[in-house]
């Protein structure tokens, strides 16, 4: 009983939000829709996956101006609360598996980086089985998660859990957001590990080229000679000239 009050207000609120040019008339249409069918009926999921989707529309054309950041929040709290409403009420639709994306992407931009972690997790691991596009997807959300609050030594344990296979993978993309977010000690312990994991990967010259990069711009200068020596060492291990270039090259 408690669910469906729940859900009643939700679509009761979603209906009385305004909403910029057609989108008002769809949500409006969609929560009619909604209201007209049991929660014990699949359409219903599909109707709620289509609401969400408006309401998130909404969101994102009201952020554009700054007058309409209230309304924006709104929107997307809406949103956001369906697709927890389809986890909770659907679990085994179709829909469940995006929602639990969309609600760890939600999680992301409250900076509510646990609650991210936990609902691409669970994203991750059940669409693993029967859609690998939708897996790989909640795979990258865990990373951008964990790059704000998990440690780099501790990461590749962390993803193995999500999808070993996969594990070393989410590794270099770790590294590369670690670079690019100006975090260069995590950056260069990801490309080490990644060296460590996988030395003849034919994007060994490069990670190792990363972590030489990476020390000079820091100014680690008792670093910069073994890390160049070692990218030498490297491309002849390898037999890979793209290590020699870098090093001349940096």
């Amino acid at each position: 009983m408690k669910t469906a009050l729940a859900i009643a207000s939700i679509l009761v609120f979603s209906s009385a939000v305004e909403a910029a040019g057609d989108v008002e008339a769809e949500i409006r249409e969609l929560t009619r829709r909604v209201n007209s069918l049991s929660k014990s009926d699949p359409a219903q999921a599909e109707a709620l996956f289509a609401l969400a989707a408006a309401h998130q529309r909404a969101a994102d054309a009201s952020a554009a101006t700054k007058a309409g950041q209230r309304r924006a929040a709104k929107h997307a709290s809406l949103a956001h609360a369906i697709h927890e409403s389809i986890v909770r009420l659907h679990p085994k639709s179709a829909h469940a598996g995006p929602s639990r994306l969309a609600i760890g992407h939600h999680a992301l931009a409250q900076k509510k980086f646990q609650n991210a972690l936990e609902s691409f997790f669970k994203c991750a691991r059940r669409a693993r089985a029967n859609n690998a596009s939708l897996a790989a997807a909640c795979r990258d959300g865990f990373v951008l998660a964990y790059a704000e609050v998990g440690k780099a030594q501790k990461a590749h344990v962390a993803f193995k859990r999500v999808s070993k296979p996969d594990a070393v993978e989410m590794v270099a993309k770790l590294a590369d957001l670690y670079d690019a977010t100006g975090k260069a000690p995590k950056a260069i312990f990801s490309y080490r590990s990644l060296l460590r994991l996988l030395p003849k990967d034919p994007r060994a010259c490069v990670w190792q080229g990363q972590v030489l990069r990476l020390v000079i711009a820091i100014g680690a200068q008792k670093q910069i000679a073994p890390e160049r020596r070692r990218l030498i060492a490297l491309g002849k291990a390898n037999n890979d000239v793209r290590c020699a270039d870098l090093a001349r090259g940096l």
